[in-house]
């Protein structure tokens, strides 16, 4: 009974996942290599055999220095990047800041911004009519909203973005 209550509240499961970027000489060997399909590239992994599972309501924070892989696993779980081996596993709606701001239209105001980083994430736009006062409350900048977000200051555009991806109460939320 406690195995399956454990699978039932994994949000996230990897197993053996491993990213390998091909680096190559030059432009001219990677195109070498695909006319001919012979390797001309060195390999770099950035993760190698990695595997863990996360539970709901359980946090996992990734340190290492730079170069470390850190970003490629983030990207891994967000399913933004294909691993070269192993498998991730998500439970449930899984999303992701990975960068400030990333996805939303300078031009359009916060308000207009919600809807669109709503699509984004797959939040229909008469879901998102029900999720919107969640945000905004959060965001807390009152006439902000109804101003374009290229006026608006990176810490603000951050607070919209989290306040976006918090109000879909996600069981798998990646900050990076």
């Amino acid at each position: 009974m406690t195995r399956s209550t454990n699978n039932h509240n994994t949000v996230l499961k990897v197993k053996g996942l491993g990213k390998e970027y091909k680096l190559y000489a030059s432009p001219r060997d990677r195109l070498k290599a695909l006319v001919t399909g012979n390797a001309r590239h060195r390999s770099h992994w950035a993760l190698r055999d990695v595997s863990f599972a996360l539970h709901r309501g359980q946090c996992l924070g990734v340190i290492g220095d730079n170069g470390a892989g850190k970003s490629s696993l983030l990207k891994l779980l967000a399913g933004t990047l294909q691993p070269s081996t192993g498998t991730v596993r998500r439970s449930g709606r899984v999303t992701a800041i990975l960068e400030l701001g990333a996805g939303f239209h300078p031009d359009f105001t916060g308000r207009q911004n919600l809807y669109f980083g709503g699509r984004l994430l797959r939040i229909s736009a008469a879901e998102m009519a029900q999720l919107e006062p969640e945000p905004i409350a959060f965001y807390a900048l009152g006439e902000a909203m109804a101003r374009p977000v290229k006026t608006h200051s990176s810490g603000m555009t951050v607070r919209l973005a989290f306040a976006l991806v918090t109000a879909v109460e996600p069981p798998l939320l990646i900050l990076a």
